[in-house]
């Protein structure tokens, strides 16, 4: 199973020096209008212009923290999965 999150940007090309920055991969089968960023074998994220984002949602897009260009906050963490219980 793939998983895709899809975040609005307002400047593409800003978003993928970023994420090309950060040390992310892209995949190259997406169109101009977005950019998938290669999280792992499971997790992407697409990076989807405003206004093409906006064709998914009628909510309004609002701005987030700031931590990226576009003002995403993203938090990196590791979790021991055997350190949860089950339940």
């Amino acid at each position: 199973m793939q998983t895709f999150i899809n975040l609005p940007v307002r400047d593409l090309p800003t978003a993928k020096r970023f994420h090309a920055a950060l040390g992310f991969g892209f995949n190259p089968r997406f169109s101009d209008n977005m950019k998938a960023v290669t999280i792992n074998d499971q997790v992407s994220v697409l990076l989807q212009v405003e206004p093409n984002f906006q064709t998914f949602t009628k909510r309004q897009i609002v701005d987030a923290a700031t931590s990226s260009p576009d003002g995403h906050l993203w938090q990196a963490f590791h979790l021991d999965p055997t350190a949860v219980p089950a339940g």
